[in-house]
């Protein structure tokens, strides 16, 4: 069983970008936008940031951005996979923001939920919450009912977890 880094680098308004990605000349970000632009402005803002695209899947992503990913758990072999929700990231981070204005979370929110071999998730632990109770169960719940690509170790389907990092800012 791999081991990851109890920290995983995730970044800016949600989704915290690596310092390695930030650090590299050709690092690319990503966004998702809000679905109205604030009063005051025809732009609309983006309410998710970060260096991996949100409507993408694990297969869909391009190696450098596989390997962007990968570089965030402990040293993998060339053919290993850590897990990754089957229908990317944006649903579920989108979801947490959803939350996070419902309940008016601002602050880190440091979770792992653990996706068995079957790609089912299995048990949420959570590091470091905002605070509040019912936004620490809710965010829970967004793991726990999230479909996941298994980790592949060895060629084959095994148990890892998957670490989510979110800082919540000002709505």
């Amino acid at each position: 069983m791999w081991h990851i880094h109890e920290r995983l680098a995730i970044a800016s308004l949600l989704f915290v970008c690596s310092a390695a990605a930030l650090a590299a000349d050709s690092a690319e970000h990503f966004g998702v936008k809000d679905s109205s632009p604030p009063t005051g402005s025809s732009l609309r803002r983006n309410i998710v940031e970060g260096s991996l695209p949100f409507d993408k899947r694990y297969d869909e992503l391009t190696p450098p951005q596989r390997e962007l990913f990968k570089a965030r758990y402990e040293p993998m072999a060339a053919d290993d996979e850590p897990p990754f929700p089957i229908d990317g990231l944006g649903p579920m981070m989108l979801a947490l923001h959803q939350g996070a204005v419902r309940y008016d979370i601002r602050g880190r929110l440091d979770m792992s939920v653990m996706v068995g071999p079957d790609g089912a998730p299995s048990a949420v632990t959570a590091y470091e919450t905002p605070g509040d109770e019912r936004f620490t169960k809710f965010a829970a719940t967004i793991l726990m009912v999230q479909k996941y690509k298994p980790a592949v170790c060895g060629g084959r389907p095994c148990q890892m977890a998957f670490p989510v990092q979110v800082t919540f800012h000002d709505h």
